[in-house]
């Protein structure tokens, strides 16, 4: 066989692999991902953004993997622990994800022993409590924790002068955190939280928690 036959060969070969492999891969059917997301409630719109970062990144760098569709499958928690715990076992179950990207703390708290018994990939893209990545083996973190930021606050605060400091924060794991974390990172004899105020996660208005300290 002369080069142009051979190269012509292992030219047909690669075309019949390429084709061959997306029609095995098409029967396989698609990587399921389910983002259980706060898109209502009062953390719709930390929600909302996970939930385009994803959707965008699909369509920046297409929906293919290894051969294989990606498939996207949102539903709202309502930033309520219960229903998370709900759409949850609505996805393992009947949509049989592969993988869950799961938002705020509450809702990762509580479908970590879901996860754990069904062995389901979960990535955590909100919540900041650093608990939370410990109440499972199968939940990972991709973005940070809020202690990390607020130990970096305080010592800005500090450093620039500040010297008597109110804190306030969520009344949930993060937020108790994040004010435990900030006040172990003031100096003593240099600045003083004088006061540390706590809002409802229901209601995160600031300003009826600073209205009953007029």
């Amino acid at each position: 066989m002369n080069r142009r036959k051979l190269l012509q060969a292992a030219g047909l070969g690669l075309v019949t692999t390429a084709i061959a492999k997306p029609a095995i891969a098409h029967a396989q059917g698609p990587i399921k991902i389910g983002l259980i997301q706060s898109m209502t409630g009062p953390f719709n719109d930390t929600g909302k953004a996970v939930v385009n970062g994803a959707q965008l990144y699909v369509r920046q760098y297409g929906d293919i993997v290894a051969g294989r569709r990606i498939q996207l499958i949102v539903k709202d928690d309502a930033t309520a622990p219960d229903q998370a715990k709900r759409v949850a076992q609505e996805m393992i179950v009947n949509d049989k994800v592969a993988v869950i990207g799961v938002g705020i703390t509450p809702s990762a708290l509580t479908i970590a022993p879901l996860v754990t018994e069904a062995k389901v990939a979960t990535v955590v893209m909100l919540s900041g409590a650093s608990i939370t990545v410990e109440r499972s083996p199968y939940m990972v973190r991709t973005s940070f924790t809020l202690g990390q930021s607020s130990a970096v606050m305080a010592d800005w605060l500090v450093q620039n002068g500040a010297r008597k400091i109110v804190t306030l924060v969520n009344d949930w794991t993060p937020g108790l955190e994040s004010e435990a974390v900030f006040k172990e990172h003031i100096p003593k004899g240099k600045a003083e939280v004088i006061e540390s105020l706590r809002m409802p996660l229901a209601n995160p208005d600031f300003r009826a928690v600073f209205a009953t300290r007029t």
